[in-house]
């Protein structure tokens, strides 16, 4: 879970600070106020998109979105000059090309189920029973349950099996 977020140089956002709740957080405002320059911040830091520069505001040579947990401050800094990095509580991580470092992903462990854009269908609501119940199904790991469960009734008729003929032999 994130309990803040800080934004500076980026888009609109000379410096502000979001302070997010243990539950659903919905960010609202008039037209034009900077509401999905902060979901567009997170994403620099979750996904490391956008790529460029030309979100950095433009009075600025460099934008630095910090997140926030229970116990690790996750850091992206990017400049039209300055070299690119990621920090975790400080330290920094360098040689992550276009992907998320493994350490960043594993401390936010973030995935689709955690952001709705504006134009986005209704989360679940819109999908067929069998779209969601595989989406579910992924979110929660329980296709590796089914996976398992298949292989163990599998090697249960193929054990029976050979018990079976083991038996008609004895016969």
């Amino acid at each position: 879970m994130i309990n803040y977020a800080e934004i500076k140089n980026f888009q609109s956002h000379k410096e502000t600070k979001i302070d997010f709740c243990n539950c659903v957080n919905v960010i609202v405002g008039k037209s034009d106020s900077g509401k999905t320059a902060v979901l567009r911040a997170l994403r620099l830091v979750i996904e490391n998109k956008p790529a460029g520069t030309a979100f950095i505001n433009n009075e600025s040579e460099s934008c630095k979105v910090s997140i926030s947990n229970d116990s690790n401050i996750v850091s992206r800094e990017k400049g039209r000059k300055l070299e690119n990095k990621y920090e975790i509580n400080g330290e920094v991580l360098k040689a992550f090309s276009q992907d998320v470092p493994a350490p960043v992903k594993n401390i936010l462990n973030f995935h689709d189920v955690n952001t709705q854009w504006q134009m986005d269908p209704p989360f679940l609501v819109s999908m067929t029973p069998g779209e969601c119940s595989k989406y579910l199904n992924e979110v929660m790991n329980l296709d590796l349950i089914d996976f398992a469960i298949s292989k163990i009734q599998s090697e249960t008729r193929s054990l029976s099996a050979d018990l079976k003929a083991s038996c008609s032999q004895k016969e």
